[in-house]
């Protein structure tokens, strides 16, 4: 399982990897947790779950930043 923490405006996200062959990412910060993937054809990053439905995420940073550092391409 691969795990990397970005951190954006004084918040820590921690972005989890568990099956390298699976294109789902959760994400864990105080707020609660969130499931999320990457369309292979356009790249754009979409929430599939949440732990609490008002949870508000900034999805496009984070999704650069798992892109960047998990060395997603394509």
């Amino acid at each position: 399982m691969e795990q990397l923490n970005v951190s954006i405006k004084n918040q820590v996200y921690t972005v989890e990897h568990p099956i390298n062959t699976i294109n789902l990412y959760r994400i864990k910060y105080a707020g609660g947790a969130v499931e999320v993937t990457r369309n292979r054809n356009n790249g754009k990053w979409k929430v599939l779950s949440r732990s609490k439905a008002e949870m508000k995420l900034p999805i496009q940073p984070i999704g650069k930043a798992i892109e960047k550092c998990l060395n997603i391409v394509g």
